[in-house]
């Protein structure tokens, strides 16, 4: 007989008591039978259970549902909570400059929503750069193959629990199959969703892939190599005493950093393989593309969404469709579009808030999780000013 630790234990019979069931002896039974029958030892074996797995050692399918879905939720607030951490570590970490003199982004999904209602799509600006990284990073991860998959699972699923389908799969069907830009192309006469094919999009899509990654490599290995020059060509305590006087004299003094055109460089050519990536109806398309990757990401978040597939949580949800667009994907996903949006702009920034600007763009970049989204890059040997203004070549390869 399989003996469950005595503070686990309790803990089952506490989701079992929070889904309505309330007798002792009943939740003795079913503790045990999860134990023996469905072999329940830890925590992460109840992200594994099933409907069918309740009701087969004895719960009715509603109470199976409802024990499910106390599961889920506690699961959910330790997901929240250990995000909450990881956060506050990381800002611990990262330096963080008093003022920032970077463009901030929509914080969610929602509020990008409503900046897409009143903007011109029609004009590459700030709001189309956003929509680029959206469009790219959604192609990346298959985002736009998750309706159908999702509307599949949930039929799949109702038809072998003999259920019939419910409101929610018809919703689904509607609002995520079928794609409808009215309220984003209003304000522009002449375009409509008709513009934006299944060709334009897969055209798009690709030329993305071709121009706009590789350039996107480049431009944060760029910068990073900037920093990393300032580091070897000068020991810590100089840097920040350098940086000190820097700030004390407001901006004006000289201190000891590489020259920055290599970053402008980058950051034009970065500039250059999105227009280019754009080419034809691309600001549209991208906007399109855009707009529905927040509408998917928003219906998946629904937190009703995975018990109608059989599933536990998001996790297990988006590991079906196969995803990565959790919190910690979302978080990944602002930091990108921010860093992006910046870089491009870099030219914009005045000579005096170059240091700070470049140094927060640096410091942005590394909070991005780079692994999963980009080619391997390697640089060539570059030119840079050293701390006594001469002209040296730095090999990216020998910089620690």
């Amino acid at each position: 007989m399989t003996e469950l630790n005595r503070g686990f234990e309790q803990e089952l019979k506490t989701f079992l008591e929070l889904a309505g069931i309330s007798d002792p002896e009943m939740m003795s039974e079913i503790v045990a039978a999860l134990a023996e029958s469905a072999g329940v030892e830890t925590e992460a074996d109840l992200l594994m259970l099933k409907e069918g797995d309740l009701v087969e050692i004895g719960l009715k399918p509603v109470k199976a549902r409802r024990v499910l879905k106390v599961i889920a939720d506690k699961f959910a607030k330790n997901e929240a909570a250990d995000q909450e951490v990881a956060d506050a570590s990381e800002m611990e970490v990262m330096p963080q400059p008093q003022v920032s003199y970077l463009r901030d982004v929509p914080e969610n999904d929602a509020s990008w929503l409503e900046v897409l209602r009143t903007a011109n799509a029609l004009k590459v600006s700030e709001n189309t750069y956003i929509a680029t990284v959206h469009a790219a990073l959604a192609a990346k991860l298959n985002v736009f193959e998750a309706p159908a998959k999702l509307v599949t699972e949930m039929e799949k699923f109702a038809i072998e629990n003999d259920e019939i389908l419910s409101d929610r799969f018809y919703q689904v069907s509607n609002s995520l199959t079928q794609s409808k830009y009215g309220e984003i192309f209003a304000a522009m006469p002449g375009v409509d969703g008709k513009f934006v094919t299944k060709a334009r999009r897969k055209e798009t899509m690709k030329r993305l892939e071709q121009y706009f990654w590789p350039v996107l490599a480049k431009s944060k290995d760029v910068l990073a190599l900037w920093w990393q020059t300032w580091e070897k060509m000068n020991n810590t305590s100089v840097i920040l005493r350098d940086f000190m006087q820097y700030k004390a004299n407001g901006g004006t003094s000289n201190p000891r950093v590489p020259d920055t055109g290599m970053i402008h460089e980058a950051a034009t050519e970065l500039r250059l393989s999105i227009n280019r990536a754009l080419a034809g109806a691309g600001p549209v398309v991208v906007t399109a593309m855009s707009y529905d990757y927040s509408r998917i990401k928003m219906a998946l978040a629904d937190p009703n969404l995975p018990r109608e597939v059989g599933l536990l949580n998001h996790d297990q949800l988006y590991a079906k469709l196969g995803l990565q667009i959790g919190p910690g994907a979302i978080s990944n996903e602002r930091n990108l579009v921010k860093y992006v949006l910046n870089m491009v702009m870099a030219d914009e920034v005045p000579a005096e808030h170059e240091m700070d600007y470049f140094q927060e763009l640096y410091f942005l970049a590394e909070r991005v999780n780079w692994d999963t989204l980009l080619p391997q890059t390697k640089l060539a040997p570059m030119c840079v000013t050293n701390a006594i203004g001469e002209q040296v070549e730095l090999v990216p390869d020998e910089v620690e």
